[in-house]
């Protein structure tokens, strides 16, 4: 909650394209602590650093949208993104599935699902780098 609240402004202050590329990192950090970790105890700061991402994900996501494209379509490209959202959110227990049950342990699997939020960090710092459309 802290975070979500804290987001907004921020936005304000230095713009979504520049607040949506890390948004990636608390989630990868988390996940790569669970897959280092054995302990229980590492669940507390995995939970706390999946907060912090949901709390800036759920206000940064739709910000950049009007920066990008303007609010012409804005109703059709926030749906496509959910949609989009939703769809690759069900994909994560089947890869994972898949990849366990093709004989990896939970620790790697952990670990590949962590460097792939490096991955789409990089990717959308990339992205968002470029001018904006029209």
């Amino acid at each position: 909650m802290a975070t979500s609240l804290s987001a907004g402004p921020l936005i304000d202050r230095i713009g979504a394209r520049r607040l949506v590329p890390p948004m990636l990192v608390p989630m990868g950090l988390g996940i790569a602590l669970l897959a280092l970790g054995d302990s229980p105890f590492w669940l507390w700061p995995y939970l706390a650093l999946v907060g912090v991402n949901a709390g800036l994900s759920h206000t940064a996501v739709s910000a950049p949208w009007p920066e990008l494209y303007g609010t012409a379509h804005l109703g059709a490209i926030k749906s496509l993104a959910a949609a989009g959202g939703v769809f690759t959110s069900a994909l994560g227990p089947v890869i994972m599935g898949g990849l366990m049950d093709a004989g990896l342990g939970a620790d790697l699997v952990l670990a590949l699902f962590a460097a792939s939020t490096l991955i789409g960090t990089a990717t959308m710092t990339l992205a968002l780098r470029r001018p904006a459309p029209g």
